[in-house]
């Protein structure tokens, strides 16, 4: 693991009713190689929701959770398809 890696979230909604996941989202703070504080970044990751349960705010609701740790920071959001 990095030298630099400093904090991680995993923010993971369940089915109550399946205990299915649903859809998550991670956030990791990373300090900056060059050592100056504001160049440290949080990364977003692991962002999906179930096909069958988006378009109901789902994706939405577990992107801001991410965001009330890291809104007033540099981020930067890693995707793809899947």
């Amino acid at each position: 693991m990095a030298d630099n890696f400093e904090k991680f979230w995993l923010f993971l909604a369940v089915d109550k009713e399946t205990d299915e996941a649903l859809g998550s989202v991670s956030l990791s703070y990373e300090l900056s190689v060059s050592g100056e504080e504001d160049e440290n970044v949080y990364s977003v990751g692991f962002y999906f929701v179930r096909p069958d349960w988006r378009g109901i705010g789902l994706g939405h609701a577990l992107f801001e959770k991410a965001m009330e740790i890291g809104r007033h920071a540099n981020m930067v959001l890693h995707g793809g398809k899947y």
